[in-house]
Parts: structure tokens; sequence; C-alpha cells
């Protein structure tokens, strides 16, 4: 007996696909802001020289990260088991691996804090705070890119005006990181354990900061397609 088609059903289908992959997206970004505010504390606390907290809260940014990739393995299940009914899961995909990236590297960004914290590394206050700042504008970035996927199910216009926010602040790091590095060289040269943690770490942060942009731009296409 031939089955029936009905093209109402498919696209029934295809939407509880979609709001389930959302809601497991949204989950994952949660986890993953989380994971990039607890290292965000990190950098605040080497800028008032709170080597305790630092080595403390280590553990707290590795929490996070495996929450995280609990959930990146959660959507992934979910989109393996829905592949035929949505049709956009590649991007879902692709946003999903870069939550789970950049809180793996913000786990490196924070092992070498650690490090710096147990071998009582002195960091200038020029420094501290050039990555204070430059590690707040990354958090603002990560944010935005959060803000959109929340809106996604409910205002993909909004999420439109975020993702585009996103990508607006990463051109700005881009700027920030090129200022930063030749500060760090022309200034610090002579003293190379610095240098070498300082510039490791705000190299993990540009690679972050690369990863939610091409994050955003997986989501402004997602919520252009609900749009239209």
């Amino acid at each position: 007996m031939t089955a029936y088609y009905d093209p109402s059903k498919i696209g029934v289908q295809e939407s509880l696909a979609e709001m389930t992959a959302i809601e497991l997206l949204q989950s994952l970004v949660r986890n993953g802001f989380d994971c990039v505010k607890e290292t965000y504390s990190l950098v605040d606390a080497l800028s008032q020289r709170k080597l305790e907290v630092i080595k403390a809260k280590y553990q707290h940014v590795l929490m996070f990260k495996g929450k995280t990739e609990e959930s990146r393995s959660a959507i992934l299940q979910y989109l393996v088991r829905t592949t035929p009914t949505l049709t956009h899961k590649d991007s879902f995909r692709n946003i999903a691996y870069n939550i789970e990236r950049v809180s793996q590297l913000m786990s490196g960004l924070a092992n070498r804090l650690a490090i710096m914290a147990n071998n009582n590394v002195e960091v200038p206050q020029e420094l501290t705070e050039k990555l204070k700042d430059f590690s707040k504008r990354f958090l603002e970035e990560y944010d935005a890119m959060r803000q959109g996927i929340m809106m996604l199910n409910i205002n993909p216009k909004v999420t439109v005006e975020y993702a585009k926010n996103a990508i607006k602040i990463e051109d700005e790091l881009d700027e920030r990181y090129r200022l930063f590095t030749f500060t760090l060289y022309e200034k610090y040269s002579s003293n190379i354990m610095l240098v070498l943690f300082l510039k490791e770490i705000i190299d993990i942060v540009e690679d972050s900061a690369d990863l939610v942009k091409e994050a955003a731009e997986e989501l402004m296409y997602l919520a252009m397609h609900k749009i239209s």
C-alpha cells in the first residue's frame, strides 16, 4: 500500500524539529556563556592581583566546559536522529561546534592564568587593564550571539540585529588585538616569560572571537530563513 504524502505533515515535523533544535542550542549557549563569564572573572582577578581567586575558580571554568561539551553532545545526537526532517541542520551543527570550541579555548586561557598565579608571574597594571578590557569586549560579543540565539524562536528579526552586533564587535577586537600585541612587544620584549604568557592568552581570546563571529554569521542565516 502506497503511503499517502501529506506536505502539511512534513512542514509540521520540520517546525517541531527546528523548535527542539533551537531549545537545545539555547541550553548549549547558556552553558557556554557561563564558561566565558567565569573565565573573565579570572582575568578580572588578575587585574586586582587576587591570585588565590584565580587558583580557586580555575576548576569552575573546567566544570562549565564539561557542561558545554555535554550540551553539544545532546544537540548533535538530536540532529543525527532528525537528519531528514531538519533542513538547516548544518547551521545548527556549526554553531554548536563553535560554542563548544570556545569553551575549550576558555579552559586553556584559564589554565594559563592558573599557571601564572601559581608561579607569581608579575604582570604590569597597564597590561592587566588592557587584557581586562579586551576580554570584556569579547564577553560582550559572545553575549550578543547568546541573546540572538535566545530570540531565534521568538523574534528572528531581533536575532539578526544581535548577530550583526556580534560581527561588528569582532571587527573591533581585531584592531584591539593588533594594538595590544604591538604594546606587548614594544614595551615588554625583555620579559620573555611575560610576553609568552600574555601573547598566548590574547591569541586565545582572538581565536575565540573569530569562532563567535562565524557562529553569528550562521545564526543570521538561520534567522533570515525564518523571516523569509
